[in-house]
């Protein structure tokens, strides 16, 4: 449940840096990278983003094996982003 409080955040900052949502998983990973934003990316067999009408971001992850199928969750990220500074 960490991991998706995490993933969250940097979606968060990836929003508050760039004013949009990541398209994917591979552009929020290479954002990470980019950014030193530690996360653990192996814990997961498949992350989707959804962006929604009201501007949250809906993220679907299912967690990879040995766990593939014991949780998967959805994290509604708000637009409103004063929770995650910009990384300066």
């Amino acid at each position: 449940m960490v991991g998706a409080f995490k993933l969250s955040g940097i979606a968060g900052t990836y929003y508050a840096m760039n004013q949009q949502w990541p398209k994917d998983e591979e552009e929020l990973r290479t954002f990470a990278q980019k950014n030193s934003l530690d996360f653990d990316w192996s814990g997961y067999s498949e992350i989707q983003f959804t962006p929604q009408a009201d501007g949250s971001l809906i993220i679907e992850a299912d967690l990879a094996p040995p766990n593939s199928g014991s949780w998967t969750g959805t994290v509604t990220v708000p637009k409103d982003n004063e929770q995650y500074p910009d990384k300066t």
